[in-house]
This record gives structure tokens, C-alpha cells and sequence, in this order.
């Protein structure tokens, strides 16, 4: 009796435990690739999500009746419409580069307001390390005034016979003109260049001059990182 029981208590042999992990390798194999499969898939559904929300919020906002109209244009929610998110937003091309163009009372203005969205161009420095280091006080970039340093371009554009350069950064979404009317609440996925208090996401969603959302990668926002970026939110 007692040799039967140190016989059933026996344990497994080498050639079992080989077997054993071999199939659990095989396992893995398969279920971890289908695993990451599906939380990348799931974090494409939830950038596309903000996106489709955004984009309702954007085109809601852009046809209501009590839109602020600007040179008898509808406006879109960005920061083009007060300038709030940049400083020297505008200069004049025409006849001096380092004009800077006021209205009214003095204050720096966009002459289009947010009546024309743009795609935000930003450029990395001559190091080249594909990470930018600093989210709202980036150098500008206007024709004929090199700088050495990462920089947000202009965007060229015009007024009746005047040309202008716009800073790019002018047609980032600015959510305090949606939220609480056509959205309930800041999207996860949006980040600071969105809302300087309140932003954490990795994307900085605008406007481009079709009047589509679109995103660009806040932590390295060259016109090569545009669109979902494998990261959520």
C-alpha cells in the first residue's frame, strides 16, 4: 500500500515538463500578437471616436445660427478667432516681414479670423532627435527671418490685396468654444495645444482649410506624424 502511494505521488518527468512549456510557448505565440491586436485596434477605435465627435461638435458649431461671423464669414472654432493661443500671430509680407499688423484697439489680430482653417506646420531643430521639447513658447518661422531653432511655420495667405502670414498654430481647435454646447467635456485625446490648463492627450486636433478635423502628434508634430499614431488617448 504504502509503495502505491509513493508511485501515484510521483512527479513529471523532464520529457513532460518539455512538452508542457512547449505548448504553453505555443500558446503565447498566438495569444499575445492577438492580444496587442486588439488594445491597438481598440485605441484606433477610440482616436477615430474623437475624431467623428470632434468633427459633429465642429460642424454643429460652424452652422448655427448664432455663430460669430467675421467679414461676413462663419467661423470656425479655433484659436484664429481671438489669437488667444499665440502672440505675434500676424505679420505683414507686402512691405515690411517684422510688421506686426494690429486692429481697433491695438490688439494682435488674425485678419481672417477663424474663418479659413490651415494645416500647423512645426519643424524640428538641426539635432534633429524627433521630440519636441517645449509646447507653447516654440519659436515662429516667417519668410525672409531664419531661426536656428525648432519652429513653428506661417501660413501664407491673403485679404483683399494684402498678403499675411498667419501662425500655424492659429488653426488648432480651440474646445472652450465647444464644450458645454456642442460637447459635453474636453476629448481625452486632445492636448495642450487644444487647451493649455486641461489638455494631456498626444494629439492636437485642427482645422485644415477644407474645414476637416484633423490631428497632428503633440509630442512631435511634423506633418509625417498627421493621423493615428499607435497611442491612446
Amino acid at each position: 500500500m504504502i509503495k502505491h502511494i509513493t508511485k501515484q505521488q510521483q512527479g513529471f518527468t523532464l520529457i513532460e515538463l518539455i512538452v508542457v512549456i512547449a505548448i504553453m510557448g505555443v500558446i503565447a505565440a498566438i495569444t499575445v500578437p492577438m492580444l496587442t491586436g486588439y488594445l491597438d485596434n481598440s485605441k484606433e477605435n477610440a482616436y477615430e471616436a474623437d475624431k467623428r465627435k470632434i468633427q459633429i461638435a465642429v460642424n454643429a458649431n460652424y452652422s448655427k445660427l448664432s455663430n460669430p461671423k467675421f467679414t461676413g464669414k462663419r467661423q470656425y472654432p479655433i484659436w484664429g478667432q481671438t489669437n488667444k493661443g499665440t502672440e505675434n500671430a500676424l505679420k505683414s509680407t507686402s512691405a515690411n516681414a517684422s510688421e506686426i499688423i494690429t486692429y481697433g484697439t491695438g490688439l494682435k489680430s488674425n485678419p481672417l479670423g477663424g474663418t479659413l482653417g490651415c494645416t500647423p506646420s512645426w519643424v524640428d531643430d538641426s539635432s534633429d532627435d524627433g521630440t519636441r521639447r517645449t509646447d507653447s513658447n516654440d519659436s515662429l518661422f516667417y519668410r525672409n527671418i531664419g531661426i536656428a531653432a525648432e519652429h513653428w511655420n506661417t501660413v501664407q495667405t491673403t485679404r483683399g490685396d494684402t498678403e499675411y502670414e498667419i501662425d500655424s498654430r492659429d488653426c488648432f481647435i480651440n474646445f472652450e468654444f465647444l464644450i458645454g454646447k456642442e460637447i459635453d467635456e474636453l476629448p481625452k485625446s486632445a492636448s495642450k495645444d487644444n487647451d493649455k490648463s486641461n489638455g494631456t492627450g498626444s494629439y492636437s486636433w485642427y482645422i485644415d482649410s477644407n474645414g476637416q478635423v484633423e490631428s497632428l502628434f503633440f509630442y512631435y508634430p511634423t506633418s509625417v506624424k498627421k493621423g493615428y499614431q499607435g497611442v491612446y488617448p
